[in-house]
């Protein structure tokens, strides 16, 4: 009974081994891909375009590709070499990506940020009472945003701005030299070349647009 049992365990782990053998054939003895990035977060310069560092990937036996998880406007992923690359329809923004670099026997996921802050000088007209202004509004690489009306020689600052969930610009601003305070509500438009920021303008700081309340429009463009 000893032996019969013996051998019925053996005969079991011969199978067994050549079921592991034959899948190791299939797979070439293959694994799944190993993926090193130089940095994981990356700052671009908004509306130029861009990339990070090639990183280094070891297919492991299987050649694979490489996709993003999430897409965004302006940004994608070299499929073969794992590049990320953007355009300058890249918004505004800090965006939080997955690289995916898969082959046929796995995937590795890779968490990205790429940083593009609003940066530059958007010159143009702007309507007062319906008479029309030359002027500019600034954002600074520290974050902030000023507006100057040349026509007045008035000056506006504001320690920040919001890009707000539809993708619009709000800017309150102060003027330097007063209490006065306006407010900027635009869209920026990247696909016109210079990039176009334009809206409608307000007395006061308000948090949104008020139909019948603008004080003026604007329409400017980066320089």
């Amino acid at each position: 009974m000893k032996t019969q049992l013996f051998y019925l365990l053996l005969a079991i782990g011969v199978v067994f081994t050549q079921s592991c053998d034959e899948i190791d054939n299939l797979s070439g003895g293959a694994s799944a891909p190993e993926v090193t990035y130089s940095a994981t977060t990356y700052e671009a310069e908004f509306y130029k375009a861009g990339n990070s560092a090639t990183p280094s990937i070891d297919w492991n036996g299987s050649q694979g590709s490489a996709s993003l998880g999430t897409m965004i406007d302006g940004l994608s992923v070299n499929s073969t070499t794992g590049q990320l690359q953007w355009t300058k329809l890249l918004p505004p923004g800090t965006h939080d990506v997955e690289v995916v670099v898969t082959n046929s026997e796995g995937q590795v996921v890779i968490p990205m940020t790429i940083s593009n802050p609003l940066r530059g000088k958007f010159a143009g007209t702007m309507t007062e009472s319906g008479r029309p202004l030359e002027g500019d509004i600034e954002f600074a690489s520290d974050g902030s945003a000023s507006l100057y009306v040349r026509d007045s020689d008035r000056t506006f600052t504001t320690d920040d701005y919001t890009i707000q969930s539809d993708g619009s610009v709000l800017v309150q601003l102060t003027r330097t030299s007063s209490e006065t305070k306006v407010t900027f509500i635009g869209d920026l438009n990247q696909t016109k070349d210079p990039a176009e920021y334009s809206g409608f303008w307000y007395n006061g700081h308000v948090t949104g647009p008020e139909a019948g309340s603008e004080a003026g429009e604007f329409t400017l463009h980066l320089e």
